[in-house]
C-alpha cells in the first residue's frame, strides 16, 4: 500500500496490492486504475472497467484501511484558480487557510500518469 494525499511528483493518489492485482486511486477526478501484475508488469492495461467487482473490492479495502489509520485525505480547494501561478510549478500551494493545501482539478485525466517505457 502507498498513500500520497498531496502533490509530490504526481497528483494525490493511493494504491493497494492484493495478490496479483494492484489498484491505484486517483483523487483528482475520482478515478481508479486496476492492473493484473502477473500479466501486466508495466501497468499499461487498466482493467477497472472490465473488472468492476475486483476494482470495487480493492477500493473498499483501501478506503477501510485509510480510515482505520486516520489517514489524511486530499480536500478540494474552493479558492484554487488554475489561471493563477502558485509560485511552485507542479506543486501544491497553501491558500489563505493553512489546512487547504491541495489544488484540485476535477477535469484531470489519469491516463497521462502511466509510466513511460
Amino acid at each position: 500500500m502507498f498513500h500520497f494525499p498531496h502533490y509530490q511528483t504526481g497528483t494525490p493518489q493511493s494504491a493497494i496490492r492484493l495478490g496479483d492485482y494492484k489498484l491505484i486511486k486517483y483523487y483528482e477526478g475520482n478515478k481508479t486504475a486496476l492492473f493484473d501484475l502477473s500479466n501486466d508488469v508495466r501497468e499499461r492495461n487498466n482493467l477497472a472497467v472490465q473488472m468492476p467487482e475486483k476494482a470495487a473490492e480493492l477500493e473498499a479495502l483501501l478506503d477501510e484501511y485509510l480510515v482505520s489509520v486516520n489517514a489524511d485525505l486530499p480536500v478540494a480547494n474552493p479558492d484554487y484558480d488554475p489561471a493563477k501561478p502558485s509560485g511552485f510549478p507542479g506543486r501544491a500551494r497553501r491558500g489563505a487557510d493553512p489546512n487547504v493545501i491541495v489544488p484540485f482539478n476535477t477535469t484531470f485525466d489519469p491516463a497521462r500518469l502511466y509510466f513511460p517505457e
